[in-house]
């Protein structure tokens, strides 16, 4: 994954390999962007996932910040494994959920830590997947988006989200 790929997405930070995952010196298939929020927290979720042409379908429900970001993971691995993609990086906007997921780490909340297992499990059929934690300004296709409330407004209004995520 080079820089000029993670330039189309927003600032890289970091970037790590998911834990139990192996690395490949494949190209990606596909680059993958990750963010989600919830006003108030908890509240009402907006999980964002892009799957570098389009967002994919997500669905508001209660929950928290990091419970948001797990359910836009699981949308885009259930993406990446239907596309038959073998080889994704993810760009996330969350810093914990990046750390989680890069090391395996600590959850002390039992929804949160089952999430972070099923989200590795998915990491795993998938095959090898990077991750970058990435920071504001977002460029997605022909959308740019200066803060993450500005793409949480896009996204909203996309999916008619009764609430919107202020």
């Amino acid at each position: 994954m080079g820089r000029e790929d993670l330039d189309t997405i927003g600032t890289c930070r970091a970037s790590g390999i998911v834990r139990g995952t192996t690395t490949s010196g494949a190209p990606l298939d596909r680059i993958y962007f990750c963010d989600a929020g919830c006003r108030p927290n908890p509240g009402t979720q907006l999980p964002i996932a892009w799957s570098g042409s389009q967002f994919l379908r997500t669905f508001a429900r209660k929950g928290t910040n990091h419970r948001a970001v797990y359910s836009a993971l699981e949308l885009i691995f259930r993406n990446a494994l239907a596309a038959n993609h073998r080889n994704i990086a993810i760009c996330l906007t969350s810093p914990m959920v990046f750390e989680q997921l890069r090391s395996g780490g600590h959850c002390e909340e039992r929804t949160l830590k089952r999430l972070l297992n099923r989200a590795l499990l998915h990491a795993n059929m998938v095959g090898s997947v990077h991750l970058a934690l990435v920071e504001a300004p977002f460029h997605l296709g022909a959308g740019s988006f200066e803060t993450k409330q500005d793409l949480r407004d896009h996204a909203a209004t996309l999916f008619g989200y009764a609430q919107r995520s202020r």
